[in-house]
């Protein structure tokens, strides 16, 4: 048992799963019904828990204790989580007076690093009905600390190529080996080994970027495989920023659904810029007679907003399409930004 300003905690065993039971001060927050209103009182003894410092896909037990303090039956018809992080076991009702207990199981995704917070809907059948918000939140470690953090970035110029290090460092305690990077970019290349004159666990990432056959930003995913069934891979970022010519972002456009009936509705928004120089958007044409599109300077000869939008006509399933985008621009004059939706 170990204190922590101002909250115990309990290590258990449930299910051959070492879980930690957080049990926090006794500050609590009264949840009255308003005057006249036919509910019973409720009272959470608190609605946030810190668990503090946790790995990411470790287990972690909470509980939110409840006592009905009004004088009818408490009826919960819900708690629903805003993450599958979150695994919630509630009472269906709780007696005039009687105590129970919102159990969460709290599981930070493989992919987490740094502060979270998740939150649960607790949904009382009140007349009117009421809902109440717990908050779980924590300081997730990573499987993987990689040095420097964050996406591998790089400005390039056209018909260069950059050289990144990486280092990455497993998290103690955990047995974990890494493979060969999976690209899935051409214009990426890299590279794994172990860095035994440092600690264990640890590896170097070499990558290089370049050179760049397609005009304006860049950005893919490098994976590298794991053994460990909680993290298959761990994922890196990396971004290359063109330092000229025209930009389009984002690539392509993607997900919505519409109605057959449907007029003007949209379907994203594309930013048309330059980081160095002049640029002019001369116009925007879309493969489909469905799709149209609208421009807005931002700064007039750098900066374009452009909103794309399905105007009707289409026959239901999915539709594929592309918008050329028309620039003043010598080398790139025209960048093709894939557009994909469904007609229901």
């Amino acid at each position: 048992m170990k204190q922590l300003a101002g909250r115990t905690s309990v290590v258990a065993k449930v299910a051959g799963v070492a879980v930690c039971v957080v049990v926090l001060g006794t500050t609590s927050l009264r949840l009255r019904a308003a005057v006249g209103r036919p509910a019973p009182g409720e009272l959470f003894e608190v609605t946030r828990r810190d668990v503090g410092k946790i790995g990411a896909g470790d287990r972690v037990e909470l509980s939110f204790p409840l006592t009905n303090s009004g004088s009818t039956p408490l009826t919960i018809l819900g708690v629903d989580g805003d993450c599958g992080c979150l695994q919630p076991e509630f009472p269906r009702e709780l007696a005039a007076g009687a105590r129970g207990e919102v159990k969460v199981v709290f599981v930070p995704l493989s992919s987490w690093s740094g502060k979270v917070e998740k939150q649960l809907r607790v949904r009382l059948g009140s007349q009117p009905a009421a809902d109440i918000r717990l908050t779980v939140a924590a300081d997730v470690t990573p499987f993987v600390n990689t040095i420097p953090a964050g996406p591998i970035t790089v400005t390039y110029r056209p018909g260069e190529t950059y050289r990144r290090k990486v280092q990455l460092s497993i998290r103690k305690g955990v047995a974990m080996e890494l493979g060969a990077p999976q690209l899935e970019a051409s214009w990426l290349k890299a590279s794994l080994k172990r860095t035994p004159t440092t600690a264990e666990g640890s590896y170097e990432l070499s990558a290089e970027l370049g050179p760049f056959r397609r005009p304006g930003d860049q950005t893919t995913l490098l994976r590298i495989p794991t053994n460990e069934p909680r993290c298959p891979s761990v994922s890196i970022v990396v971004m290359a920023l063109a330092s000229s010519g025209p930009v389009v972002s984002p690539t392509d456009l993607s997900g919505r659904v519409v109605d057959p009936g449907d007029r003007d509705v949209l379907l994203g928004r594309l930013q048309v810029f330059t980081r160095s120089g002049s640029l002019k958007l001369l116009g925007l044409k879309a493969d489909s007679p469905g799709i149209g599109a609208r421009v807005s300077p931002v700064r007039a000869g750098q900066f374009y907003e452009v909103a794309v939008s399905y105007t009707g006509g289409l026959k239901s399933g999915d539709v594929r399409s592309l918008i050329h985008v028309r620039t003043d621009d010598a080398r790139t004059p025209v960048i093709d930004v894939p557009v994909r939706f469904t007609v229901r």
